[in-house]
């Protein structure tokens, strides 16, 4: 590669130790001049990760496959030690990295970026990269691919961490032994001694979780080999490699000081370190680097693969019938999987609630059961997601939304390609009470980096929805109740989300014309809508009712159809401030659109008992819709509940 300091690769065992070392003076160059890095970890795991890059097949020309040797590296931070093995390989140009490491608008960041290649996901946040291996290593499996392996590199101290051991959990059960872990015992973390700040065994607990453990020195190159060799001997059960590692190796006055872990050296510490290594300091040269380099890279683009979906035909729901929207999706997956071989539906406990019980009975081989891990499923599904794949995961609102918020927002930074099916949202629960009537989820859904919300009104569009998620590119959220509902009907009596209907982004739906004033919904809320403009025009009110189905930019017939109404009355179980009314508050003053608008949803946290009944005392039925209704009807002043 022209332009790069990149050294020649081979596998002769004399040169890793040397490879190492010109690692090491990289990891030190480009954190020195910049003033700014983790070197200590960095130089404690570039050992086993030089090691996991020469065992794996992972190269310049495969790395937009998905069916090769994959490498995760959990604590992001040693991004600098990622970088030097990078350019090594051929991957980056090693110029570019000493001259725009950290710096503003450069590739290179502080911690490790997916869009980059030769990295696999992007960590940061401590603890997901297990977890991700795992999703990695079950798609390659249920791929059918059972030649290739998935390395992950951690940290000891992020094994204080749940995720960690419900991953690990997750590895053994489903036997993931295409799965090797190497961590790096350095026994330092930002604040001390791993021991002093929450002692964590390693070993002990993979070895009571079921995993074959080695346990080596992290340092000795020809160890390293020995212990991935005997790793791909192992059938049935991952491996994790525990390396005894030194924070800081190779440098005398860094070792096992913890203060090196997060902060660059000085200049004249810089001499002395390289000194030491016994390479030659070239500060003058990466400076000239870092003024010469333009910033602003534009980042590699990560597709999602291509899969070719049949959706199937619609299924619609007679006016007659009552059933819920949790089991017309569970309907149209069965639906999916019927007409699909590369689907995967993942589950946390709860088949018969979120109604994926009938797929797995229909399809056992692609139906994973993660158990009571909210939080390693995310990421498990997430990473899985990015392969050819079609991954669906269903939960209750509280646990795949509020619980594992962080993993969505991980997902959304790597680009991934989750289909979340949220059951039990808002007060439509019952009995359940406040910890599961999550009333902030819209919210939620509104900050995450790439996500999108579908909120079905019944079962049809539940339905419409299900199938347009799977041919829908991203991480798409689908958010239902748990009720049973009336099938919205058209003026002449038929389903409104007949045969006839597709989801369309931006699309709102029109189902009651009125002049006087606008009711905007969603979800169960829209039925109740529907009520109440049906008793308004009892008494001389014409007011039309709106579904708003997503999130999405509205469309600009829908906002021309906005700018015409003198109120809007919007109506939801979440709150209105950072759900739908605050959502299309803001979307009204985007587009200089000004009527008035009060918006109805909790005041307070809601409560044990029957859905309606909460609804109705909290004034969210259609007899409360009414009134606020007629007082919009009634009066110029805002009013807002």
């Amino acid at each position: 590669m022209e332009g790069t300091h990149a050294v020649t690769i081979t596998d002769a065992p004399d040169t890793r130790e040397a490879r190492a070392n010109v690692a090491r003076r990289d990891i030190l160059t480009m954190t020195t001049v910049a003033g700014v890095g983790h070197p200590g970890g960095s130089m404690s795991t570039i050992d086993m990760l030089l090691a996991a890059m020469e065992r794996s097949n992972l190269r310049p020309e495969n790395h937009d496959a998905f069916y090769r040797d994959h490498i995760v590296v959990s604590h992001g931070h040693v991004s600098p030690g990622v970088y030097a093995a990078l350019a090594q390989y051929g991957f980056i140009d090693r110029d570019a990295v000493l001259g725009t490491f950290r710096s503003t608008g450069s590739l290179y960041q502080g911690h490790i970026e997916r869009y980059l290649p030769g990295v696999d996901w992007t960590t940061g946040n401590l603890g997901q990269g297990l977890a991700a291996g795992c999703g990695f290593a079950l798609a390659l499996k249920k791929g059918g691919d059972t030649a290739h392996t998935v390395y992950v590199l951690c940290s000891d101290g992020e094994h204080a961490k749940g995720q960690v051991a419900e991953a690990r959990h997750f590895a053994v059960h489903h036997g993931l032994d295409n799965l090797v872990v190497l961590i790096d015992r350095n026994g330092l973390q930002i604040n001390g001694s791993v021991f002093d700040i929450m002692r964590v065994n390693i070993a002990q607990e993979y070895v009571a979780a079921g995993w074959s453990v080695l346990e080596i020195d992290g340092h000795d190159v020809s160890a390293i080999q020995a212990a991935l060799e005997a790793a791909a001997s192992m059938y049935g059960v991952p491996t994790c490699i525990v390396g005894s590692t030194v924070l800081g190796k190779g440098v005398s006055f860094m070792e096992n000081d913890p203060s090196f872990h997060g902060s660059a050296l000085s200049e004249s510490q810089y001499v002395q370190a390289l000194g030491e290594l016994g390479c030659e300091p070239d500060l003058d040269g990466a400076k000239r680097l870092r003024a010469a380099h333009v910033k602003g890279y534009p980042r590699r683009p990560v597709l999602h693969a291509s899969a070719d979906i049949d959706a199937g035909a619609r299924r619609v729901y007679a006016p007659d019938v009552v059933t819920d929207m949790r089991s017309a999706w569970g309907q149209a997956l069965v639906d999916i999987g019927a007409r699909n071989r590369n689907i995967l539906v993942f589950d946390c406990d709860l088949s018969e609630s979120v109604k994926t019980k009938a797929f797995a009975q229909a399809f056992p081989d692609r139906f994973v059961q993660a158990g009571v891990q909210e939080h390693a499923t995310a990421t498990i599904a997430g990473a899985a997601s990015t392969s050819d794949q079609l991954v669906f995961w269903a939960d209750y609102g509280a646990f795949a939304v509020g619980e594992v918020y962080n993993q969505h927002r991980l997902n959304g930074i790597n680009d991934a390609n989750l289909k979340t099916v949220c059951t039990h949202c808002g007060i439509d629960v019952g009995e359940d009470g406040p910890t599961h009537q999550v009333v902030d989820t819209i919210g939620l859904l509104r900050n995450l980096p790439g996500a999108r919300a579908l909120l079905p009104a019944d079962p049809n569009q539940a339905d419409a929805m299900t199938r347009s998620m799977a041919m829908t590119p991203g991480n798409v959220f689908m958010l239902m109740g748990r009720s049973k509902l009336p099938v919205i009907q058209n003026d002449a009596g038929e389903p409104f989300y007949g045969a006839a209907y597709e989801f369309a982004s931006g699309a709102w739906d029109w189902l009651r014309e009125g002049r006087d004033g606008l009711i905007a919904a969603w979800g169960a809320m829209t039925s109740r809508a529907l009520a109440a403009a049906a008793e308004a025009e009892q008494h001389g009110l014409a007011v039309g009712v709106v579904s708003i189905p997503s999130l999405d930019q509205p469309s600009d017939g829908t906002l021309a159809r906005l700018r015409q109404m003198p109120w809007v009355v919007t109506v939801e179980d979440h709150w209105t401030q950072t759900g739908i009314g605050g959502w299309l508050s803001f979307l009204c003053m985007q587009h200089g659109i000004t009527p008035r608008m009060a918006h109805l949803g909790p005041t307070e946290l809601p409560f044990s008992g029957a859905a309606n009944e909460v609804y109705a005392i909290m004034g969210l039925d259609s007899a409360g819709i009414l009134a606020a209704v007629r007082r919009m009807a009634a009066t110029d002043v805002v009013t807002d509940q």
